[in-house]
């Protein structure tokens, strides 16, 4: 990926990483490792967030973030 990733979170088949700002640039990513690629979530997830992070709880993959107003 273009991007640094800086939450990365198995899914049981594959990571899932995203960059820690949203923004107008592909900032979440799908690690296909029997592939050996990754491959751009588009669109972005949940848009300009901050401090983004992922949690994986077994079932489901959860994105968080900060949002603020300018």
């Amino acid at each position: 990926p273009d991007n640094e990733l800086r939450s990365m979170a198995w899914t049981g088949d594959s990571w899932v990483g995203i960059a820690p700002n949203g923004g107008s640039d592909l900032t979440a990513w799908r690690y296909q490792p029997n592939t050996d690629s990754w491959i751009p979530v588009d669109p972005d997830p949940i848009g300009r967030l901050s401090d983004r992070a992922l949690v994986w709880t077994g079932s489901e993959l959860v994105l968080l973030g900060s949002r603020y107003d300018q």
